[in-house]
This record gives structure tokens, sequence and C-alpha cells, in this order.
């Protein structure tokens, strides 16, 4: 099978079915902008009126949007594992992707909060840049600076134990995948059960913060990707996967908020990722059949390709390009809304909160499109070339 440009980046080990999956590049973008979604709607920006009961109702359970980066997060990087990449590389290549940014937006996180005239003490800068803060039930801490980096500080835990998940993984019997993906996935209803016992702020760290809560997510993408390479894939279609997961997030609303944004939306988030990996894997396929089938074959196998990809975002291609600003849209678009919201003031009027929404999500977009062209990119390939571990 041609070998086309993997969606995260090179990994551990070679998948026979290595091929980019741009329909998780694209489900990125709306990961992000139901987070965007949530954060306007917790941000006080509309104090009343129809628009706020809209924007509660449609992003309500916009967080889960964080679930759904971490499942595709841990589908990807299985999807794309390398068999000459050590974890001495993988991991100075997850570094070289992720820290420039997570520096870049904590650096105008102090620079906004030394304008502003408040303080910060060594006690939260110093775990903030070490993607340690995730570890300390301290709101003060674990959300300081730059709020959404906890989500890095997951992602780094992540990427420490990949290596190790992985051969764990590629040693388990295909048989058991299923099983074990739905165990994984009554562990999601499980942990939030378990903390109930919690007072209020240990319990929402440990539900939402802490990493070892959050692996589950990025271990189910990790076996759905392993049983989509290994064809134990069922015939499910991207549609219905779609309809379903719409439906639990919706209904998710109707839960007890412990449950509300992790338990109820990370299976169908789970299924309908491996769907659309699945769609795209055989779209690819249907193309290589077409380059290397006769003449006569040609026509069908690219129509196969069509049919394949019919139902996926990778059909829209300005979904594909937005996602990959996705990573530095989701660094930058709550301190983009912070300031907007304070510059701009009360909005007296349902028309100037949503033009204050609107700023912030202009002021979002560049953020991240100059993120990801001058930190990003240019990072990434600098570290990348400066070091090569072995």
């Amino acid at each position: 099978m041609t070998a086309v440009e993997p969606v995260e980046g090179q990994t551990l080990r070679h998948s026979p079915t290595t091929v980019w999956l741009p329909s998780l590049s694209g489900l990125r973008f709306g990961a992000v902008i139901v987070v965007f979604g949530f954060h306007v709607s917790v941000a006080g920006v509309f104090n009343s009126g129809g628009v706020k009961t809209l924007l509660a109702w449609i992003f309500g359970a916009g967080a889960g949007g964080v679930s759904l980066f971490f499942i595709i997060s841990g589908f990807v990087l299985t999807w794309s594992a390398q068999p000459d990449e050590t974890p001495a590389r993988f991991w100075w290549r997850r570094f070289a992707k992720i820290y420039p940014n997570h520096a870049a937006t904590s650096l105008v996180a102090l620079v906004a909060i030394a304008v502003a005239g408040a303080g910060v003490s060594a006690a939260v800068v110093l775990p903030n840049l070490l993607l340690i803060h995730v570890w300390i039930p301290d709101q003060r801490i674990f959300f300081g600076l730059n709020a959404v980096s906890w989500f890095i500080a997951c992602e780094a835990f992540f990427y420490a134990v990949f290596p190790a998940l992985y051969r764990w993984l590629d040693r388990l019997p295909s048989r058991a995948l299923w099983p074990g993906t739905l165990a994984i996935f009554a562990t999601t209803w499980a942990i939030p059960l378990a903390a109930q016992h919690l007072p209020g702020l240990a319990k929402y760290w440990v539900i939402w913060i802490l990493p070892l809560s959050r692996l589950p997510e990025f271990v189910a993408g990790m076996l759905l990707a392993r049983i989509v390479q290994t064809a134990r894939w069922p015939s499910l279609g991207v549609a219905p996967l779609a309809v379903i997961a719409g439906a639990a997030y919706f209904a998710s609303s109707l839960l007890p908020v412990d449950f509300r944004y992790v338990a109820a939306t990370a299976a169908p988030l789970a299924l309908l990722v491996a769907a659309l990996g699945a769609a795209d894997a055989a779209a690819a396929n249907a193309v290589d059949r077409a380059h290397t089938s006769s003449p006569a074959n040609v026509a069908d196998a690219a129509k196969d390709a069509s049919v394949d990809s019919r139902a996926t975002p990778s059909r829209f291609r300005w979904m594909v390009r937005l996602g990959e600003y996705a990573f530095a849209f989701f660094l930058v678009h709550q301190l983009a809304l912070r300031f907007v919201v304070k510059v701009a003031g009360p909005a007296d009027s349902e028309l100037a909160a949503m033009a204050v929404v609107l700023s912030a999500f202009a002021v979002a977009v560049l953020g991240s499109w100059l993120l990801h062209h001058f930190v990003e990119l240019p990072a990434a390939r600098l570290l990348t070339r400066a070091r090569s571990p072995a």
C-alpha cells in the first residue's frame, strides 16, 4: 500500500495501514469549536435571554470536546506507530510538537497577569512550565496561567506512558481487543462513581483533571486503532454513529454533572473516531486500487473511494485545513476570550454580547494562525533537526 503522511507525525512502530486520516483532522476542528462554545456559555458574556439559553443547550456539554481530543490522540499515535523509532525519539518528537506552544501561551498569560497588576507565585508558574500542575489538587495551580494547559499536561503523561502501553497492546491477542475496549468504556463510568465520596474540589480534580482518570479515553483510542488495523471493526457506518454520538452529547445534560462530560460521551465518541478512521483507510485502499488496477477497473475503484469517504469530514477540505490549527486554537482561545471580555466590559445587550463573542473568536483565530506558523511549525523543525535521540 502506498504510504501517506501520518496525521500526528511519526511514532514507534510501523503499521501496514499507516495512511493519513484527514477525517480525524477535520474532527479536531469540530471538537475545538464545541470547547470554545462551552467556555463562552460559562463566561457570563450573555447574562440572560434566549441566546444564553440556546448557547447552554448547544454547548452545555462542550467540555466533552476534550475527551474527543484524548481519544483521537490515542488512535492516531497507535495508527502511525513506526518500527525504527525508539522511545527517546518518540518523546523528543512529542516534546517538539507540544511544548513550544505551551511555553509561548504561558508567556502570554504571564504578560497578561503583569499588565493587569496581579501577582503570580513560583508555586503556580513552575509546575505549569514543567507540565506537572495537573498532579496538584489545587485549582489555583492546575488552572494557573493558561487555564487550558491542563489538557497539555495530561497529554504529556499519555506520551510518557505510550511506549509501554503500545508494547502491551502489541502483545495483546486480537480477540481481546473488543473486551478490552468495553472494559475501558466501563472504567469511564467507574471513575466518577468511585469519586462520589470525595469533597467538591477533590472530586472535580479526580474526575476531570487527574491524568490517570483521563487515561482510559486515550487507551480507548489506542485499542480501537488496533481493532481497525486488525480488520475487527464491524460494518458500522459513520452516519449512524455520528447520530448516536450527537444524541449522547445532548442527552448528557440530563445526567448528574459528574457523569456528563466523560462517562456519557466517551464511548459514542470513541466509536465515531474508529468509524471515521476505518472510512479513511477504506478510501485510501480504494485509491490504491485505482492506481494499480487495469484501466477497465480504475473507474470502479475511484467510485469506491468516493463512496467510502462520502460521510466523513474529509469531504470538506476547509474542515481538514482548519483541523491543522486546532491544537493552537485550543491553547489560545480562552486567553482570547478573557482578553476581549476584559477590554469590552459588560455587554448591555444580546447584540453587544454577540459582538464580544465574535471578536473573541476572531482574536483566537488570528492567535492560532500566528502560533501555528511562527511557533509550532518552526520550533518543531528546529528541535527535530537539533537533536536526534537514540
